[in-house]
């Protein structure tokens, strides 16, 4: 926040109330300006209303936007009301736009978290429907990094997750579970990125990525226990960039992943 002068005042603050019995539910949307999953708009300002007041939790890291925005939208709370202003926003036509809020909406008083909110809209006649989820597992330590990102990708180039972000993400869970919703169905490359410096792309030393050779393409039937192996490995030689097949002749003795998509 940028500093301001003031002046001490003996004044009422703003606060829930207080008093009853100890709340244990969760917030939870009880209205949507525009609605949710509307079709044919390009809005400048989101605003959800809340059953109660409510306070945001690691914004930055719990809420998910996809596709992926030039300039991440300011997201702010005032009482009951969420506000997600997309004035500067250039929203690409013919688009499902989806804000996957994990964790990161709570009341005022206990703490109580919505483990999920997802609000989504379209700049065109149709929203994207396709749902990925699967499991990221580590084949030698039985767990993954803290801060893994899911990444999928519709450019198919193989220096893409070098020099670009992707189309769509997702954070994994601490048991390595994650999930996409309103993805377009077309093919992608697939990701795992520990990202130090969250601009979603292999670029840093301290990176750690995972990748499939193969590419996917999400569609209407039901994979279970489809699983690929490949490997989380580190950035050797930052001057150069890296194709997947050099990715494999960098260390021999990279750790194994599983994905599994279902």
């Amino acid at each position: 926040a940028l500093p301001f002068p003031f002046t001490l005042m003996n004044c009422a603050r703003e606060s829930a109330p207080l008093g009853g019995p100890v709340d244990t539910i969760e917030p939870y949307a009880v209205l949507e300006k525009p609605m949710n999953n509307s079709q044919n708009i390009n809005p400048k300002k989101i605003v959800v209303k809340f059953n109660e007041f409510i306070a945001l939790e690691n914004i930055e890291d719990n809420c998910m936007i996809s596709p992926v925005m030039e300039e991440t939208p300011s997201i702010t709370v005032k009482k009951k009301k969420l506000t997600i202003d997309l004035s500067k926003q250039k929203l690409q036509s013919g688009t499902t736009y989806s804000f996957n809020f994990n964790n990161a909406i709570k009341d005022l008083t206990e703490d109580n978290v919505t483990e999920q909110y997802l609000y989504a809209f379209s700049t065109g006649a149709g929203i994207d429907s396709m749902k990925v989820s699967g499991t990221i597992t580590s084949a030698r330590s039985k767990k993954i990094p803290e801060k893994t990102y899911v990444l999928l990708y519709d450019d198919l180039s193989d220096s893409a997750f070098q020099t670009q972000k992707p189309r769509y993400i997702t954070q994994a869970s601490k048991r390595g579970d994650f999930s996409f919703s309103n993805i377009e169905a077309k093919p992608y490359r697939i990701y795992a990125l520990v990202d130090s410096d969250k601009d979603f792309t292999f670029n840093q030393p301290s990176e750690s990525i995972g990748f499939l050779d193969s590419v996917f393409t999400p569609t209407a039937e039901r994979y279970i226990d489809t699983v690929w192996s490949f490997a989380f490995i580190q950035p050797k030689n930052r001057g150069k960039r890296t194709t997947h097949h050099q990715h494999k002749r960098i260390n021999a003795s990279l750790e194994n992943l599983l994905l599994r998509v279902k």
